[in-house]
């Protein structure tokens, strides 16, 4: 016989764990808890994170914080800034092309 007096079990959601493993290291996805609440999920992380001391510092954030950013126009900066990424153009040879243009070139064999 049920009653209104007797509660529901406990509705439970993802907390996602970020973890550093050393003082200067960046923060990284360590895993997710399934927990009612915050207090719950520092527990479970702190216990699943912490406890052999692999972490110095623990973020946990529930899943349904997190803001997800996907849309492509607002990830793709308006600017080329091809130049910051590996295998982007190179200064060296934009310059190189500038002073063949211009009819100089760079003295070769200098000391450095």
């Amino acid at each position: 016989m049920t009653t209104n007096d007797e509660a529901a079990p406990p509705h439970l959601e993802p907390w996602e764990v970020f973890r550093r493993e050393k003082d200067g290291e960046p923060m990284r996805h360590g895993g997710s808890v399934m927990a009612p609440d915050a207090e719950l999920a520092v527990h479970y992380a702190r216990e699943l994170y912490g406890r052999r001391q692999e972490s110095d510092r623990l973020w946990i954030v529930r899943r349904a914080d997190i803001v997800e950013l996907s849309d492509p126009d607002l990830l793709q900066p308006p600017l080329d800034r091809s130049f910051k990424k590996p295998g982007g153009y190179v200064m060296r040879d934009k310059l190189a092309e500038a002073r063949e243009r211009a009819g100089t070139t760079k003295p070769r064999g200098g000391s450095r």
